[in-house]
């Protein structure tokens, strides 16, 4: 029976999702965002009062929205005085995570924080402040889990606005600046992106910033000076309600809270697992394939540590040019996320010789680099790379992309977006 109301309440919840996800991409401004999303959690959780706020710029609570009776509005705000309201929005600000307070002894809130941190900023959008009865339970984990995507999709819409508010201001003299909304993906990716690496692991990626996203991202960061954790995925949305920049938002929200997670984050394996399992609905909902690859690198016991869901495997530049593909044994890859819920992701370890440089492509970017004229060549890449093994960094770089840009013409396709190289140096 009870399995039966967790299949029904589940069922609900798409469609909700579905439901909201449309109308998010409607919406063009702050203020019909956070409207929408107050208005979808008031519907799920049937609190006695529910108000939407946000600062101004001088420190005053702005009251976007609020629903329930009149009686609890005012009595929910007898409790949030000016200075109080503040104080509690900037606690509840930088815990950036749902907040539930018992105050005056009998006033049982929820406050859900819209803020996002991209690179080491805190933006603050708003917040979400839910009064239920003491005598209710809390709220349960399904409708917590559905919090948490609408919430974390609404602040990715919320940056996006900001982004593209930046981009006007910053354009606004200029008729040529390209008007490409799904652009705005890349710049955040970037900006959520720590790409200033050490000296000990040099970091280059190659792209033609014209083009527009395409669904493959890329994501690294540095845990200490010999630890770096990188992913790299393609989200393929076969649904027209969710683009996928708005998907590869939320994956990239998803990876900088897990690399606060020290224990999960360095168990590849375990991190495919925690992304599949924790987007599960959304992908179904959007009905979205991602591939990814996931890895450890230890630069100073020159290991990587890696798990595979249906990625192309990186190759290794070895110090004497030697070009192999850096997979297991097995030669077998967990499947895509959001294909099962309940899928396993095997994790490998690979020694890495000094002085080698390990070159992580898209699909795409392999094809095209694979072609010869009108003929597609499997086994030419790896021979370009082993050619291009001598030269720096910097120069392989160029030189790739120059090789990539003369396959414009013809039978081949543009250059991939992205490729990423790194390289360990030889000391």
């Amino acid at each position: 029976m009870l399995d039966q109301q967790r299949k029904t309440t589940k069922l609900k919840f798409s469609e909700y999702l579905s439901l909201f996800l449309a109308n998010l991409e409607k919406q063009s401004s702050k203020d019909d965002i956070e409207k929408l999303v107050a208005k979808t959690i008031y519907n799920i959780t049937s609190p006695l009062f529910l108000s939407c706020v946000r600062l101004s710029a001088d420190n005053k609570s702005e009251i976007v929205c609020q629903y329930g009776p009149d009686d609890q509005i005012k009595r929910a705000q007898s409790l949030f005085n000016e200075e109080f309201g503040f104080e509690m929005f900037e606690w509840i600000s930088k815990q950036n995570k749902v907040i539930s307070l018992v105050l005056a002894d009998t006033e049982k809130f929820v406050f859900i924080p819209l803020c996002d941190c991209i690179g080491e900023k805190l933006i603050k959008h708003g917040l979400i402040i839910l009064k239920l009865q003491l005598t209710k339970d809390e709220i349960n984990i399904d409708i917590k889990k559905f919090i948490e995507i609408i919430v974390r999709l609404s602040v990715i819409a919320l940056s996006r606005l900001s982004l593209r508010f930046e981009h006007r201001v910053k354009d606004v003299n200029n008729p040529d600046v390209e008007k490409n909304d799904l652009k705005l993906a890349l710049d955040m990716q970037k900006a959520m992106t720590t790409d200033s690496s050490n000296s000990r692991l040099l970091v280059k990626v190659l792209e033609d910033k014209k083009q527009q996203f395409d669904g493959n991202i890329w994501w690294i960061n540095e845990l200490n000076a010999d630890i770096s954790i990188l992913l790299m995925a393609e989200i393929n949305c076969k649904s027209k309600i969710v683009p996928s920049a708005l998907l590869a938002g939320y994956l990239l929200g998803r990876m900088n809270s897990l690399k606060q997670q020290t224990e999960i984050a360095l168990r590849p394996g375990e991190v495919l697992q925690s992304l599949n399992f924790g987007m599960d609905e959304i992908f179904k909902v959007a009905s979205a394939e991602v591939n990814a690859w996931y890895g450890v690198i230890n630069i100073s016991a020159r290991k990587i540590t890696f798990a595979n869901a249906n990625y192309p495997e990186p190759y290794l530049i070895g110090p004497e040019q030697q070009v192999s593909l850096l997979k297991t044994n097995r030669n077998i890859s967990g499947p895509p996320l959001g294909i099962d819920k309940n899928a396993e992701y095997k994790e490998d370890n690979f020694q890495v010789p000094l002085g080698s440089k390990l070159v992580i492509c898209t699909h795409s970017m392999l094809e095209q680099a694979g072609r010869v004229g009108i003929k597609y060549d499997p086994k030419w890449f790896p021979q370009l790379l082993e050619t291009l093994g001598s030269l720096s960094l910097r120069d392989m770089q160029m030189s790739l992309g120059n090789i990539l840009s003369e396959r414009e013409n013809g039978t081949a396709l543009k250059p991939s977006r992205l490729a990423l190289l790194l390289e360990i140096p030889t000391a």
